[in-house]
């Protein structure tokens, strides 16, 4: 089955995207049973251990770890569209700040939101150039033919 390049990245992006929002749910403690499952699977035998995320720690890094699959799921599933790579980055930024924090609210870590302020920042300061420039950065429209984005004009 030969499957065009883009169109790989929409899937696989689509995929990430959903893990993410799973993992992401499970800060709060009444969504965490598909995280629970999986877990269970991955530490074989399955038999009921370990469980959903209990403690605030670990809601937490569940709402982190969802929110970084999202956003890098984001990103990807728009690079599959054609989107430029500063617009994908961007929006998998956000994409990614959004779940995280919501995440990090509901297990109960709000501060974590202003700690992640910081690494918003960084997404936008490396974006800059894209958004100044007539490009708007790498073109993903090249990638299914020759795997090489056209450079940046930083003219």
């Amino acid at each position: 089955m030969d499957i065009p390049m883009l169109r790989r990245l929409q899937i696989v992006g689509a995929v990430f995207i959903v893990v993410g929002l799973f993992s992401a749910a499970a800060a709060h403690p009444a969504l965490g049973a598909p995280i629970g499952i999986m877990g269970d699977v991955i530490f074989w035998p399955i038999d009921g251990s370990p469980v959903a995320p209990a403690l605030p720690t670990e809601r937490l890094f569940a709402a982190i770890a969802g929110g970084l699959m999202t956003g890098w799921g984001v990103m990807l599933l728009l690079l599959g569209r054609g989107a430029s790579v500063t617009r994908s980055f961007v929006i998998g930024g956000l994409a990614w700040f959004t779940v995280d924090g919501t995440g990090s609210v509901m297990a109960g870590g709000p501060l974590n939101v202003l700690g992640n302020l910081p690494f918003l920042a960084l997404v936008v300061w490396a974006a800059w150039s894209g958004f100044r420039s007539r490009t708007s950065g790498f073109r993903a429209q090249g990638l299914g033919s020759s795997n090489r984005p056209e450079p940046l004009d930083v003219g």
